[in-house]
């Protein structure tokens, strides 16, 4: 029997830290321009590393990329939730890449995963303020259209979950028309 049962290799580890380090930067310079959010940087750094690698480094990427870059931003209660948050909707999102062709539904899968990361992550968080589950749901999904606890912004989440998909879907793809698709842990 194997004495470590989960082999990760080199090149694997290489990817997974430049795309965290490429993950954050972006995060760290779009925060520093505007704090208007309207593509989940993590988020579509994490669905190509699912794709490039596979859902485990994905959703690798994802939780060190929030965790590392909610540090140097601004951490808060929200750190660990987005990092788990985040891991789950790569992990999802190469999960179902995997058995999914390309162009329309590498989009409706980024967009869906993108969709239960930004509801999930505001209703946790509006629990964590002191709303019930329900009242923290309802104000999750109405906040992707209207300036709800403090936003300002008008229908952002959807634009967000489109652009972030978008993004998303194109790198996904150009990277399968390249034939730039590492053949490790599935």
């Amino acid at each position: 029997m194997d004495k470590y049962p989960i082999r990760v290799e080199a090149r694997e580890v290489a990817l997974t830290s430049t795309l965290t380090a490429a993950a954050v930067a972006l995060r760290y310079a779009k925060t520093a321009l505007t704090a208007v959010q309207f593509i989940n940087i993590p988020l579509a750094v994490a669905y190509t590393a699912a794709e490039l690698a596979s859902p485990l480094t994905g959703a690798a990427v994802a939780a060190m990329s929030y965790l590392v870059s909610d540090l140097l931003i601004m951490p808060g209660p929200w750190t660990p939730v987005d990092a788990a948050l985040g891991g789950a909707a790569a992990l999802a999102f190469g999960l179902a890449a995997r058995r999914l062709g390309g162009g329309v539904e590498l989009f409706v899968a980024a967009y869906l995963a993108t969709l239960f990361y930004d509801v999930s992550s505001s209703a946790l968080l509006y629990m964590f303020f002191g709303l019930s589950p329900l009242d923290a749901l309802a104000v999750g999904v109405a906040g992707l259209f209207l300036p709800v606890m403090g936003g300002g912004l008008v229908g952002v989440g959807p634009i967000t979950e489109a652009a972030t998909a978008a993004l998303a879907a194109g790198l996904v793809e150009a990277l399968r028309r390249r034939g730039v698709v590492y053949e490790g842990v599935r």
